[in-house]
């Protein structure tokens, strides 16, 4: 018989935070689960700690590959998965010890396809914790056309955002070959969700924040200089427009514009970070490239910059590469809004 759930947890030297982070799934008061744990190729103690947890507890099995990246790594779990919903957690996070048990009660009772709750951000760079609601104003099923209404504004509301605060019916996902896609090294679990999003009949948010989220230091988006970023936001730029023509025709502007504002104001923005704080050689250069992408460029014939106007530097940075004026922007971006040294 299929346990209920199953729950895949990538991790790659991940020691630090490895143990507490499985305890806490094994600690739910729903026992019928699996736990697959996918070590992507550790070299540090973490891959023993994982198997150490397969030997005290038959539900947690263990996946050993080499080092092919987080999406290959979740897709090694959904191979294994089992139950009839599957959750992700993230190896440095933790769970609420009811979180399962409150999520499959709903998603069996109601009989849906999704099933999620908020979440709730802390760790050491944090002053204090931060409970992130579920951007539903009141728990209920979504039924198909609630679904669209929240998807031609999901990257403004940020309603299917984060791939851990959901069941999803692996009906759903092995139903319609729902993938991660392997090249894609940050952010991938975002197509993920949109993906099983649009393909759900019903889905139920409850309103309840059962998953904590840990800042650290060694946070993904926190590192050095990635040089893959910009390569993996276009390809998840592509699939979305796909994405967009096969879901979402008849709602197509509405939802190209919040693409488009949120490429500019948040992924522009992470692009640009990347640049500076990363330490990109030759920053003043890489910005003009950036702005000549596809996704930049055709974001910005989409969204009009003047409607956000602000006096804010980060505006002024867009306005000015909006208009190709790229010397003032590298020195606004260098001296002020990153403030290189």
């Amino acid at each position: 018989m299929n346990p209920k759930v199953s729950i895949i947890i990538p991790f790659y030297n991940a020691m630090s935070y490895l143990e507490e982070c499985v305890r806490s799934v094994a600690a739910q008061t729903l026992s019928d689960i699996e736990i697959i744990l996918v070590d992507d190729g550790s070299n540090d103690s973490s891959a023993k700690i994982a198997d150490d947890f397969a030997r005290a507890d038959n539900r947690i099995k263990v996946i050993h590959q080499s080092n092919r990246g987080v999406s290959a790594a979740r897709n090694a779990g959904l191979d294994a998965a089992k139950g009839d919903y599957i959750g992700f957690v993230d190896a440095d996070d933790l769970v609420a010890v009811t979180m399962y048990e409150a999520l499959y009660r709903t998603a069996a009772e109601h009989k849906v396809d999704i099933v999620g709750s908020g979440f709730v951000k802390f760790g050491e760079l944090m002053e204090k914790e931060k409970t992130i609601a579920s951007h539903f104003e009141e728990e209920k099923i979504l039924l198909k056309q609630d679904i669209i209404d929240s998807a031609v504004q999901m990257h403004s509301s940020g309603c299917f955002g984060f791939i851990w605060r959901f069941l999803y019916s692996a009906a759903l996902v092995k139903g319609n070959h729902i993938r991660f896609d392997d090249r894609i090294t940050i952010g991938e679990d975002t197509l993920f969700c949109m993906e099983c999003f649009l393909n759900a009949e019903t889905v139920y948010i409850l309103s309840d924040a059962f998953y904590r989220y840990r800042i650290h230091q060694d946070s993904v988006m926190r590192r050095k200089y990635k040089p893959a970023l910009a390569r993996s936001l276009a390809i998840q730029y592509e699939k979305k427009l796909s994405l967009c023509e096969a879901f979402l025709a008849d709602r197509k502007d509405e939802y190209l514009y919040d693409l488009a504002k949120y490429n500019i104001t948040v992924l522009f923005y992470q692009l640009l970070e990347n640049l500076y704080n990363g330490g990109h050689p030759k920053p003043r250069k890489a910005i003009k490239e950036l702005a000549e992408s596809e996704m930049i460029a055709r974001s910005f014939r989409v969204f009009d910059i003047d409607s956000i106007r602000s006096k804010s530097i980060d505006w002024l940075v867009y306005w000015l590469v909006r208009h190709k004026i790229y010397a003032p922007a590298h020195i606004l971006c260098r001296r002020y809004l990153f403030k290189v040294k």
